[in-house]
């Protein structure tokens, strides 16, 4: 496991410098739209990262103690919020600048793309995954509860309770979300 953590090092160091650097230039007064995207593909280095956690994970879950597994989990969720924080805010800038070229193309007679087409497709509905407080579930976990977390929208007791819905009955996960119940909540419902 000692390996695995040396590895993961210099894998972390390059992903906070890369978002360092995106992050520079994002505060610039004009950010360069080619040199914003470059950067957020350059944080793909995460997916790296991803692979070395979750293969430290699975050691910790195995070998370690309970502390040990708060702890990795703990520090993978950091570099996961960096990591998606930073793209984020790199998206959404490169979004509003393809926003601002289309409403200028439309305005001087060229039609707009296809990220303005209404889809006239249903999808099937998705159904939350599950999560038991297993380290090596939470990035497949996060991934699919993170658009709930982000989802500016919903108000934060409806996020909680679809917290709620989503943590295994009697699991580790379950137990610390009960404990942070908001103020006013008598227990939880599913």
């Amino acid at each position: 496991m000692d390996a695995l953590k040396k590895n993961r090092r210099p894998l972390r160091s390059q992903l906070v410098k890369r978002i360092n650097e995106l992050n520079t230039v994002l505060s610039t007064e004009q950010p360069d739209c080619t040199v914003v995207q470059v950067k957020v593909e350059m944080l793909e280095i995460f997916s790296k990262l991803q692979t070395v956690d979750d293969e430290i994970a699975t050691i910790v879950d195995r070998d370690g103690s309970d502390q040990d597994q708060d702890e990795e989990f703990e520090g993978v969720a950091e570099y996961e919020e960096k990591y998606r924080t930073a793209k984020v805010r790199g998206d959404n800038f490169l979004e509003d600048q393809s926003d601002r070229t289309s409403s200028i193309d439309s305005g001087s007679g060229a039609v707009a793309h296809s990220h303005t087409r209404m889809k006239t497709y249903k999808l099937p509905k998705i159904e939350l995954k599950k999560f038991d407080g297993d380290l090596k579930d939470w990035l497949h976990f996060w991934s699919q509860f993170e658009k709930i977390h982000s989802d500016d929208k919903l108000h934060d007791s409806d996020k909680f309770q679809y917290l709620v819905q989503s943590m295994v009955t009697g699991s580790r996960a379950e137990k610390l979300v009960s404990q942070k119940l908001p103020e006013g909540s008598d227990s939880i419902e599913a």
